[in-house]
Protein backbone atom coordinates (compact mmCIF):
# COMPACT_ATOMS: atom_id res chain seq x y z
CA UNK A 1 0.00 0.00 0.00
CA UNK A 2 1.65 3.42 -0.52
CA UNK A 3 1.98 6.50 1.44
CA UNK A 4 -0.92 8.01 -0.47
CA UNK A 5 -3.18 4.78 0.37
CA UNK A 6 -2.57 4.41 3.70
CA UNK A 7 -3.48 9.00 4.38
CA UNK A 8 -6.31 7.90 3.01
CA UNK A 9 -7.28 4.71 4.94
CA UNK A 10 -6.53 6.78 8.31
CA UNK A 11 -8.89 9.63 6.99
CA UNK A 12 -11.42 6.81 6.28
CA UNK A 13 -11.16 5.42 9.44
CA UNK A 14 -11.35 8.88 11.80
CA UNK A 15 -14.83 8.38 12.85
CA UNK A 16 -14.66 5.28 14.08
CA UNK A 17 -11.14 6.11 16.17
CA UNK A 18 -13.60 9.45 17.58
CA UNK A 19 -16.47 6.71 18.53
CA UNK A 20 -13.76 4.60 20.57
CA UNK A 21 -11.55 7.19 21.96
CA UNK A 22 -14.20 10.05 21.92
CA UNK A 23 -13.16 13.48 22.79
CA UNK A 24 -14.06 16.90 21.47
CA UNK A 25 -14.81 16.35 17.55
CA UNK A 26 -13.08 20.36 17.14
CA UNK A 27 -9.79 18.94 17.67
CA UNK A 28 -9.71 17.57 13.86
CA UNK A 29 -9.27 19.87 11.43
CA UNK A 30 -11.67 19.21 9.11
CA UNK A 31 -10.27 21.93 6.31
CA UNK A 32 -6.86 20.08 5.98
CA UNK A 33 -8.72 16.89 5.56
CA UNK A 34 -10.05 18.23 2.90
CA UNK A 35 -6.69 18.95 1.48
CA UNK A 36 -4.89 16.02 2.04
CA UNK A 37 -7.83 14.05 -0.14
CA UNK A 38 -7.27 16.61 -2.43
CA UNK A 39 -3.33 15.98 -2.04
CA UNK A 40 -3.47 11.95 -2.09
CA UNK A 41 -4.87 11.45 -5.16
CA UNK A 42 -3.96 7.79 -6.68
CA UNK A 43 -3.03 7.38 -10.16
CA UNK A 44 -5.47 4.85 -10.60
CA UNK A 45 -8.57 6.63 -10.81
CA UNK A 46 -11.58 3.88 -9.90
CA UNK A 47 -9.20 3.08 -6.98
CA UNK A 48 -8.75 6.91 -6.00
CA UNK A 49 -12.07 7.69 -6.49
CA UNK A 50 -13.32 4.71 -4.19
CA UNK A 51 -10.89 6.26 -1.30
CA UNK A 52 -11.37 9.95 -2.58
CA UNK A 53 -15.51 9.12 -1.99
CA UNK A 54 -15.20 7.17 1.48
CA UNK A 55 -12.86 9.65 3.03
CA UNK A 56 -15.29 12.26 1.83
CA UNK A 57 -18.12 10.46 3.57
CA UNK A 58 -16.00 10.16 7.04
CA UNK A 59 -15.04 13.82 6.97
CA UNK A 60 -18.97 14.61 6.73
CA UNK A 61 -19.58 12.50 9.91
CA UNK A 62 -16.55 14.52 11.59
CA UNK A 63 -18.95 17.65 10.63
CA UNK A 64 -22.17 16.22 11.95
CA UNK A 65 -20.30 14.88 14.77
CA UNK A 66 -19.38 18.74 15.49
CA UNK A 67 -22.63 19.77 14.91
CA UNK A 68 -24.16 17.62 17.78
CA UNK A 69 -21.26 18.78 20.10
CA UNK A 70 -22.39 22.22 19.69
CA UNK A 71 -26.30 21.33 19.92
CA UNK A 72 -25.72 19.65 23.12
CA UNK A 73 -23.19 22.74 24.23
CA UNK A 74 -26.25 25.20 23.32
CA UNK A 75 -28.23 22.91 26.11
CA UNK A 76 -26.19 22.74 28.43
CA UNK A 77 -25.72 18.77 28.55
CA UNK A 78 -21.54 19.63 27.18
CA UNK A 79 -19.59 22.16 29.17
CA UNK A 80 -15.82 22.38 28.42
CA UNK A 81 -14.27 22.80 31.83
CA UNK A 82 -11.56 25.03 30.05
CA UNK A 83 -13.79 27.62 28.18
CA UNK A 84 -15.40 28.17 32.40
CA UNK A 85 -12.06 28.67 33.68
CA UNK A 86 -11.10 30.98 31.37
CA UNK A 87 -14.51 33.05 31.58
CA UNK A 88 -13.77 33.20 34.52
CA UNK A 89 -10.05 34.42 34.94
CA UNK A 90 -11.41 37.01 32.40
CA UNK A 91 -14.62 38.21 34.55
CA UNK A 92 -13.84 41.25 36.59
CA UNK A 93 -13.53 40.90 39.91
CA UNK A 94 -16.81 42.69 40.46
CA UNK A 95 -19.03 40.87 38.43
CA UNK A 96 -17.84 37.71 39.51
CA UNK A 97 -18.84 38.79 43.23
CA UNK A 98 -22.36 39.76 42.10
CA UNK A 99 -22.96 36.24 40.30
CA UNK A 100 -21.81 34.53 43.93
CA UNK A 101 -23.75 36.52 45.92
CA UNK A 102 -26.85 36.20 43.62
CA UNK A 103 -26.76 32.13 43.17
CA UNK A 104 -25.11 31.24 46.76
CA UNK A 105 -27.63 31.08 49.73
CA UNK A 106 -25.88 32.48 52.91
CA UNK A 107 -25.75 30.58 55.71
CA UNK A 108 -26.55 33.59 57.89
CA UNK A 109 -28.19 36.56 56.46
CA UNK A 110 -31.36 38.78 57.48
CA UNK A 111 -33.61 36.81 55.58
CA UNK A 112 -33.23 33.82 57.21
CA UNK A 113 -32.73 35.54 61.14
CA UNK A 114 -34.15 38.61 62.62
CA UNK A 115 -31.94 42.12 63.02
CA UNK A 116 -32.41 41.29 66.38
CA UNK A 117 -31.17 37.63 66.68
CA UNK A 118 -28.03 38.39 64.57
CA UNK A 119 -27.40 41.11 67.05
CA UNK A 120 -27.92 38.79 70.16
CA UNK A 121 -25.29 36.59 68.23
CA UNK A 122 -23.39 38.90 67.57
CA UNK A 123 -22.73 39.89 71.24
CA UNK A 124 -22.61 36.37 72.31
CA UNK A 125 -19.62 35.67 70.01
CA UNK A 126 -17.72 39.12 71.15
CA UNK A 127 -17.77 37.40 74.77
CA UNK A 128 -16.17 34.06 73.71
CA UNK A 129 -12.34 33.61 72.17
CA UNK A 130 -10.57 33.96 69.92
CA UNK A 131 -13.62 36.36 68.44
CA UNK A 132 -13.65 38.45 71.20
CA UNK A 133 -9.91 39.67 70.95
CA UNK A 134 -10.04 39.69 67.44
CA UNK A 135 -9.41 43.69 66.53
CA UNK A 136 -11.37 43.35 63.10
CA UNK A 137 -14.46 43.12 65.06
CA UNK A 138 -13.82 46.23 66.37
CA UNK A 139 -14.11 46.81 70.32
CA UNK A 140 -17.13 45.41 72.38
CA UNK A 141 -18.14 47.25 75.49
CA UNK A 142 -18.00 45.79 78.76
CA UNK A 143 -19.35 46.31 82.12
CA UNK A 144 -16.12 47.36 84.54
CA UNK A 145 -15.18 44.25 86.36
CA UNK A 146 -17.84 41.53 85.67
CA UNK A 147 -16.89 40.66 82.30
CA UNK A 148 -13.26 40.59 82.73
CA UNK A 149 -13.48 38.02 85.43
CA UNK A 150 -11.56 34.85 85.28
CA UNK A 151 -13.35 31.21 85.22
CA UNK A 152 -11.76 28.48 84.69
CA UNK A 153 -13.75 25.14 83.87
CA UNK A 154 -12.38 22.39 85.93
CA UNK A 155 -13.71 20.15 88.53
CA UNK A 156 -13.65 22.74 91.45
CA UNK A 157 -16.43 25.03 88.98
CA UNK A 158 -18.97 21.71 88.40
CA UNK A 159 -18.76 21.45 92.66
CA UNK A 160 -19.42 25.38 92.59
CA UNK A 161 -22.33 24.96 89.89
CA UNK A 162 -24.11 21.75 91.79
CA UNK A 163 -23.43 23.70 95.11
CA UNK A 164 -25.31 26.74 93.25
CA UNK A 165 -28.10 24.78 92.08
CA UNK A 166 -28.82 22.75 95.13
CA UNK A 167 -28.41 26.29 96.99
CA UNK A 168 -29.87 28.54 94.74
CA UNK A 169 -31.68 27.55 92.10
CA UNK A 170 -33.61 24.54 93.02
CA UNK A 171 -35.65 26.31 95.39
CA UNK A 172 -37.11 28.81 93.03
CA UNK A 173 -37.94 25.68 90.33
CA UNK A 174 -39.75 24.30 93.21
CA UNK A 175 -41.76 27.22 93.81
CA UNK A 176 -42.95 27.99 90.46
CA UNK A 177 -42.77 25.98 87.31
CA UNK A 178 -40.30 28.86 85.76
CA UNK A 179 -37.84 31.27 86.47
CA UNK A 180 -37.10 34.52 84.57
CA UNK A 181 -33.42 34.04 83.52
CA UNK A 182 -32.54 38.34 83.57
CA UNK A 183 -35.04 38.68 87.27
CA UNK A 184 -33.27 35.80 88.71
CA UNK A 185 -29.42 36.24 87.60
CA UNK A 186 -29.68 40.42 88.69
CA UNK A 187 -29.65 39.12 92.25
CA UNK A 188 -26.22 38.19 92.49
CA UNK A 189 -23.34 40.42 92.16
CA UNK A 190 -21.03 38.09 89.82
CA UNK A 191 -23.70 37.79 87.52
CA UNK A 192 -21.28 36.28 84.80
CA UNK A 193 -20.34 33.56 86.41
CA UNK A 194 -23.74 32.74 87.48
CA UNK A 195 -24.67 32.59 84.13
CA UNK A 196 -21.97 30.02 83.33
CA UNK A 197 -22.97 27.96 86.09
CA UNK A 198 -26.75 27.83 84.58
CA UNK A 199 -25.26 27.40 80.92
CA UNK A 200 -23.44 24.26 82.72
CA UNK A 201 -26.60 23.06 84.30
CA UNK A 202 -28.60 22.90 81.06
CA UNK A 203 -25.83 21.12 79.30
CA UNK A 204 -25.57 18.32 81.69
CA UNK A 205 -29.72 18.28 81.82
CA UNK A 206 -29.92 19.48 85.53
CA UNK A 207 -32.37 22.55 84.22
CA UNK A 208 -33.55 23.61 81.11
CA UNK A 209 -33.02 26.87 79.35
CA UNK A 210 -35.59 27.84 77.23
CA UNK A 211 -37.22 31.40 75.11
CA UNK A 212 -41.05 32.53 75.32
CA UNK A 213 -41.42 32.28 71.70
CA UNK A 214 -44.14 35.55 72.24
CA UNK A 215 -42.40 37.68 74.68
CA UNK A 216 -39.13 36.85 73.86
CA UNK A 217 -38.02 36.13 77.43
CA UNK A 218 -35.82 33.90 77.93
CA UNK A 219 -36.80 31.32 81.47
CA UNK A 220 -35.19 28.46 83.32
CA UNK A 221 -37.06 25.69 83.90
CA UNK A 222 -36.48 22.15 85.11
CA UNK A 223 -35.31 19.75 82.77
CA UNK A 224 -37.87 19.58 79.52
CA UNK A 225 -36.29 16.78 77.72
CA UNK A 226 -36.11 16.71 74.04
CA UNK A 227 -33.62 18.00 71.33
CA UNK A 228 -30.81 20.36 72.43
CA UNK A 229 -31.23 24.38 71.34
CA UNK A 230 -28.76 26.96 71.59
CA UNK A 231 -29.50 30.07 72.93
CA UNK A 232 -27.79 32.97 72.62
CA UNK A 233 -28.77 35.25 76.27
CA UNK A 234 -27.23 38.53 76.22
CA UNK A 235 -27.25 40.28 79.60
CA UNK A 236 -25.98 43.44 81.88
Amino acid sequence: MSSKEEELKKIIELPEVLKKVGGDPFAINVEELLKKINENKLKDKVTSLKYESQALNSVSIVVEKQEEWVLDALKGLKIDPQLIKEKIRLMPFKELGFILAKHTTPALGIKRISRERIKMAVEYLGLTEPWGRKPSLGSISRHEGEYTQSIVFDKKFEEEAMEFYEKDLKQELEKSKTVPYKAFIDRFSEKLKVAFYIAYLSNIGVISVLRNPLTGETLISSPLGGEFESVAIPFG
